[in-house]
């Protein structure tokens, strides 16, 4: 990480997140903040090869965000012994306050979009549903980890030696994870992609930052809604923002 930025817990209470500009002279249009191998990312692969090669009774994914959620589980379950055990072990013990764990009454009051309510609803049953066939110690975590993944996901592109082709995968990242979303209004200042050789996951400032700014990712996923409340407010339902009009 660049030495001009810092971890910081912009919320002031304990156990918040944020990449803050701690350069005195601040950091410069296109400056890369942070450079990572790739195969520190976590991907769903990760999970696949972790039932594989160590664990055959870990359940079967039954989708990607399903299949990052159960790798914090169980590396949270294989404590200090697992490979990603520092990283498991910063991430927030309450999750993320995302929309499927809000009560009845604050859907109603925090979002306006009746297809996000119910997007948040349905999403609520289908964790539930989830959790109930999982046995413990990952059943009595999911719906934590599934709100960690919701808040933290990237989508990472990586060169298949295979094929030669450019696949594009959900992703944790370590570190780049700590940056907040920017919710609308607010502009993203910071953006991560993968180099052109495959090699490391970067990320850079999109503009010229003062010091003390903080490193902000922009949102993604939203695109396929067109009205715009409504992908406002899909944003606020899937990554914990709160609408405010």
């Amino acid at each position: 990480m660049h030495a001009g930025v810092s971890v910081t817990d912009v919320r002031g209470v304990g156990g918040g997140r944020g990449l803050v500009v701690t350069a005195p002279g601040g950091l410069a249009r296109d400056t890369r903040f942070l450079s990572l191998p790739l195969h520190v990312l976590v991907t769903p692969h990760v999970f696949a090869a972790l039932r594989e090669r160590a664990d055959a009774s870990l359940p079967r994914p039954v989708n990607d965000l399903d299949a990052l959620a159960l790798w914090i589980g169980s590396e949270r379950a294989r404590g200090a012994s697992a490979r990603y055990a520092p990283y498991v072990e910063c991430l927030p013990r309450d999750g993320a306050d995302t929309a499927f764990r809000w009560s009845d009454d604050e859907l109603a009051a925090r979002l306006r979009d009746a297809e996000a309510r119910r997007a948040a609803l349905a999403m609520r049953e289908d964790v539930a549903r989830r959790a109930a066939a999982l046995a413990d110690p990952l059943a009595a975590t999911y719906a934590v980890d599934v709100s960690l993944v919701q808040s933290r996901v990237f989508s990472a592109a990586a060169l298949s030696k295979a094929s030669g082709v450019w696949v594009t995968s959900p992703a944790l990242v370590p570190l780049a994870d700590m940056m907040n979303l920017a919710p609308p209004p607010r502009n993203a200042t910071a953006d991560c992609r993968t180099n052109d050789a495959s090699t490391r996951f970067d990320c850079f400032a999109l503009c010229d930052l003062a010091f003390g700014a903080e490193l902000l990712a922009p949102l993604a996923g939203v695109s396929a809604h067109a009205d715009a409340h409504a992908r406002r407010d899909f944003v606020w339902a899937h990554y914990g923002f709160e609408s405010k009009v």
